[in-house]
């Protein structure tokens, strides 16, 4: 009888050992940030190249593309010396294949005359009218580059900026873009900053679709899906909205962008997202201001469930950062490390960082294994202690059970 009872309260106590070890494990990594650094500095007189001599004293967002076989950056609002020579948004690229030791902008999109940094899509620069235009994503299709961008009407208060609309400007050289006059998302709708759901070869097939995740205008707002088929990316009527699962939880769409149903809630801003075939998942990474945090969740499809985030950036490490960028070309182990652009306000420059997602992979068998390990060493000693102390510790692990007993009966009497 006697072990009988030890060996119940062995089994109680081995169990409540596992789950409150695998809680706490859990409950830390999401107040944890992964392991992360910064690579090198992207643009200013301090980068890794000097790119004060195309005029770029400053630069923010630093969207990736692949285009023409190779990788492009497109920077947001760039600054000459003192923010002279203002230019709403500039591009670059690179033939530097390995980010671990950061990367070299091999050449700019430059004027034919200053032979500085050239603005790509223009803007009237005038608050309240259009104050700039701001690139939030880009795909590519034969010798075509296809850009979204919000038309910004006032910056406003902090992460609030008001929008006149989205559209999307494309050109086949690279320096001379096209406005697509025929498209236009209100700046007041849920479909001004836009991030293109990015794949490799590994990555599920999307039928013929471009998923992209958007959010209204600011860093404040829930996330919707939109698709289009690649080859219909100028016919706006082409554009379908996500309503929800329908039967088989299958996906469901709507021609009517106020059908839309969101799939990440507030506050949401800034997303990048791409498929990591070390997780096999997609990935998505946005700023989180009110935090002040860059998160990372992952989810099997576009339309999610999408997981609990996990924090990768968060206050004080870094001051003002924001616009996290991914693509699956900056990765190193099929996605174990990923290479993402983060830029920082106070310096108002775009910097390489990189953030090893190892813990992400297999994250609750990893915790349950790990609180197994602990629950079982812990129980052997007290196996251990049970065995040598003898009537002892029986009699104490006994009268503590009539304790635990009695204040259980006590409370639900």
């Amino acid at each position: 009888m006697r072990r009988r009872t030890v060996a119940i309260i062995l089994i109680v106590f081995i169990l409540g050992s596992v789950f409150g070890v695998f809680f706490i494990f859990t409950f830390l990594s999401q107040y944890s940030p992964l392991p992360h650094e910064m690579v090198c500095q992207l643009t200013g007189e301090d980068a890794l190249n000097d790119t004060t001599v195309v005029n770029v004293y400053g630069a923010d967002v630093g969207l990736l593309v692949e285009w023409q076989d190779r990788l492009h950056f497109i920077f947001g609002d760039t600054f000459g010396p003192d923010n002279w020579d203002w230019r709403s948004n500039t591009m670059a690229y690179t033939l530097d294949t390995d980010p671990s030791d950061g990367i070299v902008l091999t050449d700019w999109i430059t004027d034919n005359v200053t032979h500085f940094a050239k603005e790509l899509i223009h803007s009237l620069k005038l608050d309240e009218v259009e104050m700039t235009v701001i690139p939030t994503t880009a795909y590519s299709s034969g010798d075509c580059l296809y850009v979204y961008y919000m038309s910004v009407n006032t910056w406003g208060e902090h992460g609030d900026w008001t929008s006149n609309n989205a559209s999307i400007a494309y050109s086949f050289d690279g320096h001379t873009f096209f406005k697509a006059t025929n498209m236009s998302w209100s700046g007041t709708s849920n479909f001004v900053e836009w991030g293109l759901v990015k794949g490799d070869d590994s990555a599920p097939s999307t039928g013929g679709y471009l998923y992209f995740l958007t959010t209204g205008s600011g860093r404040y707002h829930d996330c919707f899906l939109v698709r289009v088929p690649e080859n219909h990316i100028l016919h706006q009527s082409s554009y379908q909205y996500y309503i929800g699962l329908g039967a088989g939880d299958a996906p469901t769409w709507s021609s009517n962008q106020e059908d839309a149903q969101p799939v990440l809630e507030a506050p949401t801003g800034e997303i990048s997202v791409m498929w990591n075939t070390y997780l096999g998942k997609y990935t998505l990474m946005n700023l989180d201001d009110v935090q002040k945090q860059i998160l990372i969740r992952t989810a099997d499809s576009p339309w999610g469930p999408w997981s609990a985030p996990r924090i990768i950036i968060q206050r004080p490490e870094y001051v003002g950062f924001y616009a996290p960028n991914i693509d699956p070309i900056l990765v190193e182990d099929n996605g174990r490390i990923v290479y993402f652009t983060m830029s920082l306000w106070f310096e108002y420059n775009v910097y390489l960082m990189k953030v090893d997602l190892t813990s992400l992979w297999g994250l609750a068998s990893n915790h349950l294994l790990i609180s197994c390990l602990v629950a079982s060493f812990v129980s052997a000693l007290m196996f251990d202690a049970i065995r040598s102390s003898g009537d002892n510790v029986f009699n104490g692990i006994k009268g503590l059970g009539k304790i635990i007993f009695g204040v259980h009966k006590r409370y639900n009497t």
